[in-house]
């Protein structure tokens, strides 16, 4: 909404300062619309091309810190994280860099923490990929922290959100262990094992690993 903003005031700007210019060299109104257009488009494209930089700047810089994050160098990666989010302008692209965060929290099992972070991200406007992230990992630290009910209404309340992303190859491990989680928490663990051995079959980056190896200790052996 900020950028909208800005980008009517610099248009704005833009056609008071080109009347005011038609006015003192009396360029011909038809000849102006012809330059004014022209002006503003040239000005707008120039507004998105520095914000497609500047996004990609942070892409680039956050895709380095997530292979730190895969081979466990889970402080490093927050100090990375949280340098970014110091210099980083824009509620959108500071609202990925507070869920990468929260990953982090997550990975070094302070799940308050993270929970923290994703509750205030609740109030703000999240769409796509950061949305289902978001809620991911929100219902994850809610059943961590022994919050099944608080889980258990935002998993069944995302299931159409998660159901977009179950076969992704970046996603689907993490989802399987969302499912896990829901079925333990309402004692379904037949469902559980199930859902374990498959996930083990699909996805075995060492992070999932551990998760599933967690989960195993969550039901009972008599299965």
């Amino acid at each position: 909404m900020k950028k909208r903003i800005r980008m009517v005031l610099v248009g704005v700007c833009l056609g008071i300062f080109l009347l005011i210019v038609q006015k003192w060299l009396h360029i011909n109104e038809e000849q102006f619309l012809r330059w004014y257009w022209f002006a503003a488009s040239v000005v707008v494209a120039v507004l998105v091309l520095a914000s497609v930089i500047y996004h990609y700047r942070y892409q680039k810089k956050m895709r380095s810190l997530a292979a730190l994050l895969e081979q466990g160098s889970t402080d490093a990666y927050m100090e990375g994280v949280k340098s970014l989010l110091s210099t980083a302008k824009g509620s959108s692209l500071r609202n990925v860099l507070k869920l990468n965060l929260s990953a982090g929290y997550c990975e070094k099992r302070q799940f308050d923490q993270a929970e923290r972070i994703l509750e205030e991200l609740s109030q703000e406007r999240l769409l796509g990929a950061v949305k289902m992230i978001h809620r991911l990992n929100l219902c994850v630290c809610y059943f961590y922290t022994s919050q099944n009910g608080k889980a258990l209404s935002l998993y069944n309340e995302s299931e159409k959100i998660f159901d977009s992303y179950r076969k992704s190859a970046a996603y689907g491990g993490n989802i399987a262990v969302l499912d896990m989680f829901s079925a333990i928490a309402r004692k379904d663990y037949t469902a559980a094992k199930k859902q374990l051995e498959h996930a083990r079959s699909t996805w075995n980056s060492p992070r999932l690993m551990a998760e599933y190896a967690d989960i195993e200790k969550m039901i009972p052996d008599t299965l």
